[in-house]
């Protein structure tokens, strides 16, 4: 019951102090549809052990563990189950608020991401030069070798990889994954698996 008290005070306390810092406000209060399985006690919970130097691992809503992987003042990453990763990262900081990259990644046992923008109200930004997915094409060695050859490749399972001190996303093909054994011999040596596209704000 002690233990229980405790960490009830432990939840308050961080809620009162929790817009000390951004990340940790963004995370903490991320709405439900953005970030369903985990309640807000446990996002501070995580967050705080993390930022302890503690083991930060729970259960969330469906029951699976969920670990605090990451945690930066700029950059977060959490395990919110064994195939599902999401991320947050400060990518700009303005006169009028502050712009956040997500990150949602899937992996079961092929890898695929998807990639959005929010300003610090959680209101979605429409920034398709960052976010747009890479095409088949993109990955070619040889960019003449044939546009026709993104029918070779539906769907495109591909993995986004952000990190707090990168200032690129780095887009992984999973075509190893997706192909079966005579396509992945054919192309293997045609595909430049991982492409690099800086992160920045410009809108087109």
């Amino acid at each position: 019951m002690n233990r229980y008290l405790l960490l009830c005070f432990f939840v308050f306390c961080s809620f009162c102090s929790i817009k000390a810092n951004l990340i940790d406000s963004l995370f903490v209060h991320a709405p439900f549809e953005v970030l369903p399985n985990l309640s807000y006690s446990q996002r501070i919970e995580l967050m705080e052990l993390s930022k302890a130097g503690k083991s930060s691992f729970t259960k969330n809503i469906l029951g699976d563990t969920c670990r605090m992987e990451f945690y930066s003042p700029t950059y977060l990453r959490v395990k919110l189950s064994h195939v599902f990763t999401f991320e947050i990262k400060l990518i700009e900081e303005r006169e009028k608020g502050a712009y956040f990259l997500v990150n949602e990644t899937c992996c079961a046992p092929a890898c695929d991401s998807y990639l959005s923008i929010y300003d610090e109200k959680w209101k979605l930004k429409k920034m398709k030069n960052l976010t747009q997915r890479p095409k088949f094409s993109d990955f070619l060695k040889n960019k003449e070798a044939g546009e026709d050859s993104n029918l070779s490749f539906s769907p495109l399972f591909i993995r986004a990889d952000v990190s707090e001190k990168s200032d690129s996303i780095i887009f992984h093909l999973d075509a190893e994954h997706t192909l079966c054994r005579e396509e992945w011999k054919e192309w293997k040596d045609k595909l430049n698996l991982s492409i690099s596209r800086p992160i920045g704000l410009k809108k087109k």
